[in-house]
């Protein structure tokens, strides 16, 4: 969940309603819309995202009631994680790991994970390449926003790619 929110700027209500077929693991693209806009969004993730991805398919527990059959993520005990729909369970999930870390403290949440990306990626310098990862519902007075149809590959790659050497620095010195 944590790699998903720092690779693809998402939050708790979008990783607690993520279905299954909206993570392509052989092409490594995500396409789901943002619950909160509808706004769709491809993004590009990591190998190290793709690979958390698959070990928690594989040991994701059947779901207690079916209709959550096409969710991603299901806990330990068969339930979403959607909880009353804002993604509570995602960040109650989240509290438990920074208080096991010892590095729970104030304003430290999951969505942290989003803020972050949203910091980083502007970095690359195109906005327009992060809001669509972001899923943001342009305002209807952005006019290139509303004419815009899509947002390359190319672009968007870019911006995952930079928030990742943030992440994962390589390391110059051998």
């Amino acid at each position: 969940m944590l790699l998903l929110g720092i690779n693809a700027g998402m939050g708790n209500t979008d990783l607690a309603m993520l279905p299954t077929k909206a993570v392509n693991l052989k092409t490594g693209w995500l396409d789901y819309p943002r619950p909160k806009t509808g706004m769709a969004r491809h993004v590009p993730l990591w190998a190290e995202t793709v690979a958390a991805v698959k070990v928690a398919l594989d040991e994701r527990r059947s779901p207690k009631d079916p209709a959550d059959k096409h969710l991603l993520f299901i806990g330990p005990r068969g339930e979403s994680y959607v909880g009353k729909g804002r993604g509570e369970r995602v960040h109650q999930e989240i509290a438990r790991v920074l208080k096991w870390a010892k590095i729970e403290r104030q304003g430290l949440s999951f969505y942290a994970a989003r803020r972050a990306f949203q910091t980083v990626a502007e970095g690359i310098h195109d906005l327009a390449a992060v809001q669509s990862i972001m899923g943001y519902a342009p305002a209807s007075s952005d006019m290139s926003a509303v004419y815009r149809k899509k947002v390359d590959d190319v672009r968007l790659q870019a911006v995952t790619d930079h928030v990742h050497q943030w992440l994962f620095p390589e390391n110059k010195t051998k």
